[in-house]
């Protein structure tokens, strides 16, 4: 049988090994049960750079070699290194042949190959390879014997792997309790625990990445005595964060990211560096192809595949792909090697790729007046068909960070023409969604390069749209002052541009004075708007529709004033038009106000005012309306209880209070 051998040339890992229980645990049951059915074991543990794939990997052997059930005759541990940096299999193969006391060595890599495998025929083996880049390197280094176990780490998904049948085991991030274990492990816990808030940031700074985590840990005992905000200010502050990732001021995490990058094709190399002007963690093949451009060499579908198969992305369905944040950190800092012409044609490309999106989408959603280009140009909207609505809404949705992220990278950039239009296409989605941070944050981007394209039809649908934000958060005389100033643009407009916005903005006028209680006020500017659709000057192509929108909004100002069947035949008006349509939300919004106005018509209108209340408070959750949703059921309850039916009002009032809660949709920026 011989004498036992043990090489380890790997260097030790930090001891310190948080979170991997399961994947240790389900690697020992695995390896047992293929030798228990007489085949080699072969394990290859995928992921990205910084994952702790050596670490999972080392722990695993070592736990193998502790098991009392268990002895290996020859245990041989060993780094192939990276890309240019890598053994060939000839060396690796030399260095174990050594070790187990060959000292003539064949002079062809099939002579090593045979004399390795029969030398470790009929001993058990355990072989660690650290650094694999192909399937090619672990069937060259296979023992001979049945009853050996491999285990490799490879940040490639290498097709190899599943074409020999390998089991290979993705390396995924740590979840946020476990980020904190590994950044809290040896810190006094009141300490913790009165930093709950600011380690939880922190590990979100990390991406959870468990060597980013083991570097900041370090580095909050040594050089921020504990004090997680402090190292948060300075990560937020840093130019490259992922630099910030040092060990006695050695970058540790950067050398990694470099290996990988220069394993890549150059397309790959290209698109990567071009990703890194994505501000986003998520992202569709028709953004990237927008990043690269109709010169890029080669395609971007296959550059795509080669960054998941290095690890760099991770492939979503469908079609879309993720990038770490340190990924995307080492992406953005490699913009510098390309032309700075180069970079500014992407972005631009990149822009106009999310402005087309979200104008498709937009005419799918609402009928609404736009001014941009596009909308003039014959962007065919996005879907047709009985699902269209839900399908534009769910996209907005799913790309409701990356367009505010757009927004702010093309502000920042001073594509002033491409930032209002973007802003334009994104008013009913915010409105109607009750999204009104997302809405003055970016609407007050857009109006500010409103401003400095100094043009008189940008600035008045800015104004009107910063205001809509500012409304929806009860920020009255904010509003108020926006639909004044988007008014007094009218002169500087002419024909059907002028009266639209003077229209506009005495509607949203209507509005504030209606929250405001001066119900009087709010009939006089909603009288002063339908003058202004009545104008010849108005388009005609837009008239019915105005005109159903004053009827929708403006019934609850009459019913205010006590013109209550005024009020109930607008509100009819409003809800023949949108039933059926594609607005959806204004056909929501027009059972609701009739419904508001039955209620309070007095008793015989009462059971008409319950069927309808109840039917807006269906449309409004079927669509999202939250707080048209707690209003609806706020007066249905109030009328309920009014009728003496106090169980049923009392049942409203708390779906009312449950409503009003905030939901948890705030939708952060991770960075």
């Amino acid at each position: 049988m011989g004498e036992s051998v043990v090489l380890d040339l790997l260097q030790p890992p930090p001891l310190l090994f948080v979170d991997r229980e399961a994947e240790c645990d389900g690697l020992m049951a695995a390896v047992e049960g293929a030798l228990a059915e007489g085949r080699r074991a072969v394990f290859v543990l995928t992921g990205m750079p910084g994952i702790g794939k050596t670490m999972l990997a080392v722990r695993s052997a070592r736990e193998l070699r502790a098991r009392t059930d268990r002895s290996f005759e020859v245990v041989l541990m060993l780094a192939l290194g990276e890309s240019g940096h890598a053994w060939s299999t000839q060396d690796v193969l030399g260095i174990c042949l050594n070790e187990l006391g060959i000292t003539r060595v064949p002079p062809t890599v099939e002579e090593m190959q045979a004399v390795f495998r029969a030398r470790t025929a009929h001993r058990s083996t355990l072989l660690l390879l650290d650094g694999v880049e192909d399937a090619g390197q672990i069937q060259a280094l296979l023992p001979g014997s049945a009853h050996s176990v491999v285990i490799a780490t490879s940040r490639r998904r290498s097709d190899g792997f599943r074409y020999y049948d390998y089991d290979v085991l993705p390396v995924e991030l740590f979840d946020a309790e476990n980020a904190r274990k590994l950044l809290v492990y040896g810190m006094n816990p009141d300490i913790a625990r009165a930093n709950d808030a600011a380690l939880r940031e922190l590990a979100d700074l990390c991406g959870h990445l468990p060597h980013a985590l083991a570097i900041a840990r370090a580095r909050l005992r040594t050089h921020y005595r504990d004090d997680p905000a402090a190292y948060v200010r300075v990560l937020r502050a840093a130019e490259s964060r992922l630099a910030e990732f040092t060990i006695d001021d050695r970058p540790v995490l950067v050398p990694l990211f470099e290996e990988a990058f220069d394993s890549l094709p150059e397309g790959a190399r290209t698109l990567y560096r071009l990703l890194g002007a994505h501000q986003g963690g998520q992202f569709g093949e028709r953004v990237a192809g927008a990043l690269a451009g109709p010169d890029h060499p080669g395609s971007v579908a296959d550059d795509l595949r080669t960054l998941v198969d290095w690890c760099l992305l991770a492939e979503l369905p469908d079609g879309r792909f993720e990038i770490h944040t340190l990924t995307a950190q080492h992406a953005r800092g490699l913009l510098s090697e390309l032309h700075p012409a180069d970079v500014d044609r992407a972005l631009r490309r990149m822009v106009e790729s999310y402005l087309e999106f979200a104008v498709a989408r937009e005419m799918v959603i609402s009928d609404r007046v736009r001014f941009g280009p596009l909308f003039v140009e014959g962007v065919a909207p996005a879907y047709s068909g009985d699902d269209a609505y839900a399908r534009a809404e769910a996209d907005l949705e799913l790309e409701r960070a990356n367009l505010r992220r757009t927004v702010r990278a093309a502000s920042d950039a001073r594509l002033d023409d491409l930032v209002w239009q973007l802003c334009e296409a994104l008013i009913t989605f915010y409105f109607q969604r009750d999204l009104y941070d997302d809405a003055i944050e970016v609407h007050g981007r857009g109006l500010a390069a409103a401003q400095r394209l100094g043009e008189p039809l940008p600035l008045l649908v800015m104004h009107n749209a910063l205001g809509r934000g500012y409304f929806g958060k009860r920020m009255h005389d904010e509003a108020l002052d926006q639909f004044r100033r988007a008014g007094a643009l009218a002169g500087r407009l002419r024909g059907s541009s002028a009266v639209f916005g003077l229209a506009q903005a005495a509607i949203w006028e209507a509005f504030v004075h209606q929250r405001l209680g001066d119900h009087h006020g709010a009939v006089e500017a909603l009288s002063k708007a339908r003058l202004l659709v009545a104008d010849p000057d108005f388009p005609a192509d837009w008239r019915e529709r105005e005109d159903v929108l004053l009827d929708m909004n403006g019934s609850l100002m009459l019913s205010a004033v006590g013109r209550s069947e005024e009020a109930i035949a607008a509100a009819r008006r409003a809800v023949r038009y949108f039933d059926g349509g594609r607005e959806h939300h204004n056909h929501a919004k027009s059972v609701a106000n009739l419904g508001r106005i039955l209620a309070a018509a007095g008793e015989r209108h009462a059971d008409e005012a319950i069927r309808v209340l109840t039917d807006a408070v269906r449309l409004e959750a079927e669509h999202g309306l939250r707080s048209w949703e707690a209003d609806s059921c706020d007066v249905l309850a109030h009328l309920l209880l009014r009728l003496g039916r106090d169980e049923e009002g009392r049942y409203w009032l708390g779906r009312a209070a449950e409503l009003d809660e905030p939901p948890d949709d705030t939708d952060e920026d991770p960075e």
